[in-house]
């Protein structure tokens, strides 16, 4: 559909593809794996408690690293900009 080919042409153009797994939306695992096909940068997060990510994130990503930071902004753009340097992403 529309939604999805846009979806796939943004991570195409991205440089950088931020995840969000808090939804626990069927589309989300299917968009990691298309970016890592691409071998683009890409950061996990999670907003909610260990519970929810254990309910909400598929087994098959829960190996990956992610930011969990339930409700937490400040540690969220703390760690986003810590893995961003990790990795020499460069962000404006």
């Amino acid at each position: 559909g529309q939604i999805s080919d846009r979806i796939f042409r943004d991570i195409e153009s991205a440089g950088l593809v931020i995840a969000d797994l808090s939804s626990g939306k069927l589309n989300v695992p299917h968009e990691i794996g298309y970016a890592m096909g691409l071998k683009k940068d890409l950061i996990l997060v999670h907003n909610g408690t260990s519970e929810e990510a254990e309910k909400h994130i598929p087994s098959n990503i829960r190996m990956f690293e992610q930011i969990r930071f339930n409700g937490d902004y400040q540690t969220l753009q703390n760690e986003i900009i810590i893995s961003c340097e990790y990795s020499h992403i460069i962000i404006d």
